[in-house]
């Protein structure tokens, strides 16, 4: 469910990658955003492509998957 708000948990190795992409899979911008209006990545601020593999958060941010991997790291 998106609504659903979740913690992040350290895991073992130290990383919160792999819960991200356990818990918000990337998925392509063209498949859930409106082509129509400009949306932006909220760390790098590069204009997302139609074929931009995406992480769109629950609070409605929406990321490169390598730029929000880079930030987190």
């Amino acid at each position: 469910d998106p609504s659903e708000t979740f913690e992040l948990h350290l895991s073992s190795s130290g990383s919160y990658i792999e819960e991200i992409r356990s818990r918000i899979p990337a998925v392509r911008f063209d498949s859930v955003c409106n082509l129509k209006t400009e949306h932006d990545c909220s760390v790098c601020l590069s204009e997302f492509q139609p074929e931009s593999e995406i992480n769109h958060l629950t609070c409605g941010h929406v990321f490169h998957q390598d730029c929000l991997e880079k930030w987190l790291n």
